[in-house]
């Protein structure tokens, strides 16, 4: 059963199915779920539902386009609060992404580091290392696949976005917003762009990996 909210949102993202030439699916019925099972958005809470998928496949190379609406719920003693966002998401075998999230930087954020629990910024970068705080299991990594000038730049004009990304996948949505259409094409667009920088980090990666094995040679 999808709650009333999600269900005000299809003919959203029905008409954004028709308007960009993607296919539309009411339900998950391709099994979306299953690639971000270790995102932090998708660990959170109980009764996950994925609904009105809107889905670009690109057959020779098997990357995949994708946004959905996507439900959670906190449920704490006898109450509850149901957590609703748009998704933009893409798979492609060209990126090599770090486990790595993303997320507007809080009061809490800034408290931790007075801990010692610092996240990743850029010198060069002040806006985004103020509005974002960066995290991950492997700082080097991050650092190389976040250290461009377009997604810095970008995310320094842009607040209130997350970012999720690892191996072939990565997320991109703004929490507890079910987006109108002119925020999604804008999300879009946002994505277009992150998704051309980490296809040329994971060139780079490639080059460089390629690189290396032939001096071991």
């Amino acid at each position: 059963m999808f709650s009333s909210k999600i269900s005000q949102h299809t003919e959203t993202m029905r008409s954004l199915a028709s308007e960009t030439g993607f296919s539309f699916e009411l339900r998950d019925d391709s099994g979306t779920k299953a690639f971000l099972e270790n995102f932090k958005l998708f660990k959170r809470g109980i009764r996950k539902k994925i609904q009105n998928v809107v889905r670009r496949r690109d057959p020779s190379t098997f990357e995949e386009t994708i946004l959905f609406d996507y439900q959670y719920t906190i449920s704490s003693g006898n109450s509850s609060r149901t957590f609703y966002q748009t998704v933009y998401m893409v798979y492609s075998k060209t990126f090599a992404l770090p486990h790595f999230y993303m997320v507007p930087e809080k009061w809490y954020h800034a408290l931790g580091k007075v801990f010692g629990i610092d996240d990743i910024d850029f010198v060069a970068y002040p806006r985004f290392s103020k509005q974002y705080y960066l995290k991950g299991d492997d700082t080097e990594f991050i650092q190389h696949t976040f250290n461009q000038e377009k997604i810095l730049d970008l995310f320094g004009k842009e607040k209130g976005y997350s970012l999720e990304g690892c191996n072939y996948v990565f997320i991109l949505y703004r929490h507890n917003k079910l987006l109108s259409m002119k925020q999604i094409r804008q999300m879009i667009r946002i994505g277009e762009k992150v998704s051309h920088v980490f296809v040329m980090k994971g060139q780079l990666w490639l080059a460089n990996h390629s690189r290396i094995l032939k001096e071991e040679e």
